[in-house]
C-alpha cells in the first residue's frame, strides 16, 4: 500500500472515461510533496470549476475518484520548485559531505519538522540546518500521510524529466490529467 500517482496526456478528458483502459503516461510512487502541491492547486481550480467552496480534504477526495487537469503554468511552477529542491539537496550534500541517503533524510526530516538527530549522528547537523534555513527558493509543500512515505531527490529528478515531457505534450496540443490512489 502507498501513494500511487498517475498522469495522462489526452486530446480530450473523455479518452479517460471510456470503456477502454488507458495506461498512464507518467507514474510516481510515493512523492507526497508533489501530491500535496497538486491537491493545493486543485482546491482553487475545483472551487471555481464547480462554484463551491472546496477544502484541501475535499480536493484530495475528488482526486481519488476523478481526474484533475493540470495547466501549463502549474506544471511550469512545479518544474521550477522541483529544480529548487534539487539545488537545495546538492548544496547540503556538498557542503556537509553527507551521503545521498543521509542528505535525503536530513533535508526531508528537517523540512517536515521531524526529529532527525538519528539520521546522521556523526555529523554536525547545524550546518545543514543553516543551509536549509538560508535557502530562498520556493519548494513544493511538505506533505505527509499514513501511506505516503517521504519525498526524496530521486523523486525530484524524475519529476523534472516528467514535467519537461508534459510541457512538450501540452505544446503538441495535449491536455494533462492527474489522479492518485492509495
Amino acid at each position: 500500500m502507498g501513494l500511487d500517482m498517475q498522469a495522462y496526456k489526452c486530446l480530450d478528458k473523455n479518452e479517460l472515461n471510456g470503456d477502454e483502459y488507458k495506461p498512464e503516461d507518467w507514474y510516481w510512487r510515493k512523492h507526497p510533496n508533489l501530491h500535496g502541491a497538486i491537491v493545493e492547486y486543485s482546491v482553487d481550480k475545483l472551487s471555481n470549476e464547480y462554484d463551491i467552496e472546496m477544502t484541501y480534504d475535499d480536493a484530495e477526495r475528488f482526486i481519488l475518484m476523478n481526474y484533475v487537469e493540470l495547466s501549463k503554468s502549474f506544471i511550469e511552477d512545479i518544474l521550477a520548485k522541483t529544480k529548487n529542491s534539487l539545488e537545495l539537496f546538492n548544496k547540503v550534500k556538498t557542503a556537509c559531505e553527507y551521503t545521498t541517503y543521509e542528505t535525503d533524510l536530513i533535508v526531508s526530516a528537517y523540512r517536515a519538522g521531524v526529529d532527525y538527530d538519528t539520521c546522521a549522528p556523526d555529523h554536525d547537523i547545524k550546518k545543514a540546518e543553516n543551509i536549509i534555513d538560508a535557502f530562498d527558493g520556493d519548494l513544493l509543500p511538505v506533505t505527509s500521510g499514513f501511506f505516503f512515505g517521504i519525498s526524496n531527490h530521486q523523486d525530484d529528478e524524475h519529476t523534472v524529466m516528467v514535467c519537461e515531457d508534459m510541457l512538450k505534450s501540452i505544446d503538441a496540443g495535449y491536455k494533462i490529467f492527474y489522479d492518485a490512489s492509495w
